[in-house]
């Protein structure tokens, strides 16, 4: 999984040529987190799927 996870980075990498910061790239995984926090029990948001999406971000 983590080598799927590093080519579909690299491929938006690329696509983007650079032009987002890391910086950029923290608040954005920050705000998925946050997300994933605030799905609680709705509906197929389970707490399995709410820690996949943060290791995936957090990765």
């Amino acid at each position: 999984m983590a080598d799927e996870l590093v080519r579909i980075g690299k491929v938006h990498a690329r696509l983007l040529r650079g032009e987002l910061t890391g910086k950029l790239w923290n608040v954005v995984a920050e705000t998925f987190i946050d997300c994933t926090l605030e799905w609680g029990d709705r509906r197929c948001r389970s707490e399995t799927v709410r820690k996949a999406w943060a290791l995936i971000v957090a990765f």
